[in-house]
């Protein structure tokens, strides 16, 4: 997504459940916000584009998706667990049991508010595939009390789920070990974009099955 249109949206977690289900698939989010000094909407350009003479001039005015422009605020916003099976994985865990082993190692996740749905790709199968398909990837929202921290707090819970046994390692390309977990942390930085919508297939083997939001009651996470 180099190009679009941007809009600040303040809403509660249950609310959240009920957008990130019926997003269009020219829509996605970032878990950043940019400058509460700027309009609720703002164009999306590249940092590139950015810099011509011309933009200074564009209505609305514009932006580029990069950690200058978004960031994570001082105030309660979304934080995102992200995982995602893999094939060096000592399981491949279902939501529940992902949930349980999260909690496991950090216990107050038992009391926090949250937004579980299936990733994208998790809906994807062959047509001529029995069952549900997909690899079972899940995105697990909360609502965090200081966004800003959000960081640390994935990075914090990573270090658990290894020192807890839920660690293994991953040989890159390129012949190095990378230490992984059932959780990406990589998924921390505010101008990420996140796909939720139905996906375009123009593969006519494939189909997908629509995954929904489901929103559970609790507190505020840290």
């Amino acid at each position: 997504m180099r190009v679009g249109i941007a809009r600040r949206k303040n809403e509660t977690l249950s609310d959240f459940a009920v957008c990130v289900a019926n997003l269009k698939s020219n829509q996605a989010i970032t878990l950043g916000s940019y400058p509460i000094s700027l309009p609720e909407h703002v164009g999306l350009v590249t940092a590139s584009e950015l810099v011509k003479p011309k933009s200074k001039d564009l209505d609305p005015p514009c932006i580029a998706r990069t950690k200058k422009f978004f960031m994570f605020i001082d105030d309660p916003g979304l934080g995102l667990i992200d995982s995602d099976p893999s094939p060096f994985a000592p399981k491949q865990l279902s939501p529940r049991e992902l949930l349980d082993i999260l909690i496991e190692v950090c216990p107050e996740l038992r009391q926090a508010a949250y937004v579980i749905k299936s990733s994208v790709s998790a809906t994807v199968r062959f047509k001529d595939t029995a069952g549900n398909g997909g690899h079972g990837g899940v995105h697990i929202y909360l609502a965090i009390k200081k966004q800003s921290d959000y960081p640390r707090f994935i990075g914090v819970l990573f270090k658990r789920l290894v020192i807890a046994g839920y660690g293994y390692v991953v040989i890159s390309a390129a012949g190095k070990l990378l230490l992984r977990s059932y959780i990406d942390k990589t998924v921390a930085s505010p101008e990420r974009i996140i796909f939720e919508a139905d996906p375009i297939l123009r593969d006519g083997a494939l189909t997908f099955r629509a995954a929904s939001a489901e929103y559970f009651v609790g507190d505020l996470c840290y």
